[in-house]
């Protein structure tokens, strides 16, 4: 089943809105897209776009609480805003 953004962990309506800016509006679209590239289309509409936010998408893109990630994907996404400053 291809649930609405809204329907996902950590997902808000404030999120969905932002995602839904970016191209994506579903389950499906999110689970396809890397984090790196919402990352990047964010940032263009969002200056504000963090550590918090990229955690929560993907904790969404895996159907858990953002705190629940490894931390091996907490580092990563340390990483992907690193280099992508």
């Amino acid at each position: 089943m291809n649930k609405s953004l809204i329907e996902l962990p950590n997902i808000g309506e404030v999120l969905a809105n932002k995602l839904n800016l970016i191209g994506i509006s579903s389950e499906k679209e999110l689970i396809h897209t890397e984090i790196e590239d919402i990352y990047i289309k964010l940032k263009q509409i969002d200056d504000r776009v963090c550590y918090n936010m990229l955690c929560a998408i993907q904790g969404a893109k895996e159907g858990i609480r953002w705190h629940n990630l490894s931390i091996e994907k907490k580092t990563e996404i340390k990483e992907i805003i690193k280099c992508l400053k």
